[in-house]
């Protein structure tokens, strides 16, 4: 039997992961919009995707005693991913959610942590999985593999992840773009090498515009020092996006293009080597539902408190 999906929030990119739900086999079988109208605009697009057969709701709570869904996908607001994952464990459903995973008080440290914990400690309670959408978590593995293919199969002790997207007319926002792309490179730099510890007396940062970066050393456990270079922005020319990743001295660029049926897949060119596969959104949610995910939901935890930590001492740092 298919696992039967609910997505909050579909005005943006939870259109594309309902589409990536039903390509992996899973029945969507209901959305939540705010409104009536968004509602039904949401379940025409929707229909435009793939064939929709599913319901559309303006209430979480009446969704979820309706549909009885086995996985919820929460892509409301960052400030409602807390209350809407909670919702959905507590009824029985596993919850993959957008990135930033949660964010407390004001963006706090203390309190977004203490809901990331919550979450995770009445999923395992339940015997259900939890899991955060930084789809670029599932590149780690494929970059690591280019390295080595390519005769480098030293530690990483390099690190750099520049990710850019269109500023989509937004003023500038440092912060705001830092909480929109930061957890991606994070979200890759844990699963290359594990959950470490920052030596903050490193870090160096620059939060101004468009453009938030932070420069620090990591510190895996049983592993050599990693110095990290993240860079995060909205561009308002071209290139419009940038997905770019550098290993020690290799330079990793990944685009998105669509296949002959028109679908998108990740094509990662590094020196000498190009490799094609899976959309990243796709496949973490393939890999959801296989239970094999690149990272875990402590790494993504953890991510979630450098991320937040980071963006606490710019405010200080910041020139």
């Amino acid at each position: 039997m298919s696992e039967r999906v609910a997505i909050i929030g579909t005005t943006g990119i939870g259109r594309y992961h309902a589409l990536w739900w039903f390509l992996e086999g899973a029945e969507v079988c209901a959305f939540v919009g705010t409104t009536e109208q968004s509602v039904a605009d949401s379940a025409f697009a929707l229909g435009e995707l793939f064939p929709f057969a599913g319901r559309g709701y303006t209430q979480v709570e009446a969704m979820l005693e309706q549909e009885r869904p086995s996985i919820v996908d929460v892509c409301s607001p960052a400030e409602f991913h807390f209350p809407h994952a909670r919702a959905a464990l507590e009824s029985g459903a596993s919850v993959f959610c957008e990135k930033p995973f949660v964010l407390g008080e004001d963006t706090g440290l203390k309190s977004s942590r203490e809901q990331a914990m919550a979450l995770g400690e009445l999923a395992q309670s339940k015997g259900l999985r939890l899991a955060v959408c930084t789809q670029y978590a599932e590149a780690a593995p494929l970059l690591k593999g280019m390295l080595e293919a390519g005769g480098d199969a030293a530690p990483v002790t390099f690190f750099k992840g520049h990710l850019q997207a269109p500023f989509q007319e937004r003023t500038p926002d440092p912060d705001r773009v830092w909480l929109d792309l930061a957890p991606h490179p994070l979200s890759v730099l844990t699963a290359l090498c594990g959950k470490g510890e920052v030596d903050w007396d490193s870090l160096g940062v620059h939060f101004e515009g468009y453009t938030a970066r932070a420069l620090f050393t990591y510190h895996p456990q049983d592993r050599p020092p990693v110095e990290c270079d993240i860079v995060t922005g909205n561009s308002r020319g071209d290139p419009s996006h940038i997905r770019f990743f550098q290993l020690n001295d290799r330079p990793f660029n990944v685009r998105l293009i669509p296949n002959h049926e028109g679908i998108s897949e990740a094509e990662i060119e590094t020196p000498g080597a190009v490799r094609r596969e899976p959309d990243f959104l796709r496949l973490r949610i393939r890999n959801f539902l296989r239970g094999a995910m690149a990272d875990t939901l402590d790494d993504s935890i953890h991510g979630l408190g450098i991320m937040l930590e980071i963006l606490e001492r710019s405010g200080e740092l910041s020139v």
